[in-house]
């Protein structure tokens, strides 16, 4: 779910993970800009009110710092090697605010970041600012002003323009209408942490409020109050979102709205009119008992009638479905074992050039899906790699002189590669031709919904287009984690890449179709190259 709001509604790209030492996921790194990232640490127990793992702050020399805080008595720990690979060394603040200060260096998740994972889908390109909880706002001042040196107790160091917040309480709450009552017993501990979720938040900076609120309305399902936008008692329009745990997005306009009182109020919906003015000082004037939003609005303020909007997909629901790995071995799975293998949670293949190693497939042992929905994350390392999940696939049987031949199959691939040559398209794989059996040129390439041939002689048919395929291509993140989904189910294939829907093929062969077959993973041994397979899952839809 944090995925799918950071990701999919900020359009900030997944750059990188740590993991811990059983191979789990520590943390997630989103990238904000090429110094700045929002972390994510899963393992939020429910009902948790304080959810602020740690704010961290880039030095250019932490030696030289940590020296500084320490002659100050700030008491820093020790500098150590953290999971991204740089040195870090941390400073408890007051109300037990853990700080960390970091130093990128070469080598480390951060610097081999640079350049890449900016996503151009970004609201924003600077995180402008941090709230750090604190019981008195004036009692922390001397801390952050005279032993940290933040000026005026809040303003870091550069020329960025970042600061931090150090607020005890927070008015922008969730966007409840009526909002929670405070006094009320039944919804007190509700109430108190949807008030840390908004104190604890960071702040977004953007160029245009109005193009913003209607992208994340857009990319969210969100209402019109769930996005209303008005000018704070800063003078710049915000917008408060929240993801999944509550923790408040604070996105703020760069320019001043001088001439607008605070709490005005964008007009909502996408239809351009006249901004509304508050009747009361300090009073939001809509929504209103007057003016209440609609029970149900719809993204673009149309009002939602009969219709239900639909969910975004949560990659990492799995209600209903099959564990696929257990993350320690490879039980019910079959491969050559002496090139798959499982490594820090994950599934690991390597293929060499020489001598060359040759296709490879892993295939799955407990059942032969028909109908069915399949996800897993895929990593590919190596200019050549090239990967794909086979599914409704036959085994070839062995050829003489060749052991790993017993594992190859022939069927639709969901297919990738590193070189971005094939990466989204349904196709047919993979060592039928070797063997004697006629290929099938069928192909849904990437941004196409494709019928197959239906009879000899003649040829597949373009049915629709879903997108550029130099677009969609840019989605496949080189040597970092992909979330693939497929979907099969009776005809009809659809295939997904972060979320992406890339390519649909519908076989109407009448004698060629299959519906039903072996599921694997693979590798073409293309040169030096590495895949990496986690989080496998299943689902019949039978």
């Amino acid at each position: 779910k944090a995925r799918r709001y950071y990701q999919g509604v900020l359009g900030l790209a997944e750059a990188f993970t740590t993991t811990d030492s059983a191979g789990r996921v520590a943390s997630v790194f989103f990238k904000v800009n090429d110094e700045q990232y929002i972390e994510v640490v899963p393992g939020l127990a429910p009902g948790t009110i304080s959810r602020e793992v740690r704010v961290m702050f880039q030095s250019s020399d932490l030696a030289r710092l940590r020296d500084v805080y320490a002659a100050r008595g700030v008491n820093p720990t020790s500098i150590s090697r953290g999971a991204d690979g740089n040195p870090v060394f941390r400073v408890i603040g007051p109300d037990d605010a853990q700080l960390d200060f970091v130093q990128y260096v070469d080598g480390s998740k951060q610097t081999l970041a640079r350049g890449k994972f900016l996503d151009p889908r970004r609201i924003s390109t600077h995180l402008q600012h941090v709230g750090i909880y604190t019981k008195n706002r004036d009692s922390v001042v001397p801390f952050y002003q005279d032993k940290l040196g933040f000026a005026r107790g809040r303003d870091l160091p550069g020329t960025r323009g970042d600061y931090i917040e150090t607020p005890s309480s927070d008015r922008n709450l969730e966007t409840k209408f009526p909002p929670l009552d405070p006094n009320n017993a039944s919804t007190r501990s509700q109430y108190e942490r949807e008030v840390m979720g908004a104190v604890q938040h960071v702040g977004l900076e953007v160029a245009d409020m109005r193009a913003t609120r209607d992208m994340v309305q857009e990319r969210g399902g969100f209402t019109d109050l769930q996005v209303r936008a008005h000018v704070g008692n800063n003078r710049h329009w915000l917008v408060h979102l929240f993801d999944p745990d509550g923790s408040r997005t604070e996105i703020v306009e760069t320019a001043l709205q001088d001439k607008l009182p605070p709490m005005t109020v964008m007009a909502p919906g996408r239809a351009v009119a006249p901004p509304i003015v508050p009747t009361k000082p300090g009073e939001i004037p809509w929504p209103s008992a007057a003016a209440p939003p609609p029970n149900q609005q719809r993204p673009g303020g149309q009002g939602s009638g009969r219709y239900v909007e639909a969910s975004a997909l949560d990659f990492n629901d799995h209600a209903g479905w099959i564990q696929m790995f257990d993350g320690t071995t490879l039980k019910g799975w079959d491969g050559p074992a002496d090139l798959w293998h499982v490594e820090n949670g994950m599934i690991v293949v390597r293929a060499k050039a020489d001598p060359p190693t040759g296709p490879t497939y892993l295939l799955w042992q407990s059942s032969e899906p028909k109908d069915f929905e399949f996800k897993c994350e895929l990593k590919l390392e190596g200019a050549g790699a090239n990967s794909g999940v086979q599914f409704r696939a036959v085994k070839l049987g062995e050829v003489p002189g060749n052991p790993r031949s017993k594992w190859e199959t022939r069927g639709y691939q969901a297919d990738l590669d590193n070189a971005n040559a094939n990466t989204g398209a349904l196709i047919e794989c993979c060592a039928g031709p070797r063997r004697g059996v006629p290929p099938r040129p069928d192909r849904a390439f990437r941004g196409q919904v494709v019928r197959t041939a239906v009879g000899e002689g003649q040829k597949p048919s373009l049915l629709a287009t879903i997108g550029d395929p130099d677009a969609l291509k840019a989605l496949w993140r080189v040597g970092d984690w992909n979330q693939i989904h497929v979907i099969a189910r009776g005809r009809t294939m659809l295939y997904f890449i972060n979320g992406q829907l890339m390519s649909v093929l519908i076989d109407d062969h009448p004698t060629m179709f299959v519906d039903h077959g072996v599921l694997s993973i693979q590798l073409e041994g293309r040169g030096d190259n590495v895949a990496s397979f986690r989080n496998l899952w299943l689902k019949n839809l039978q």
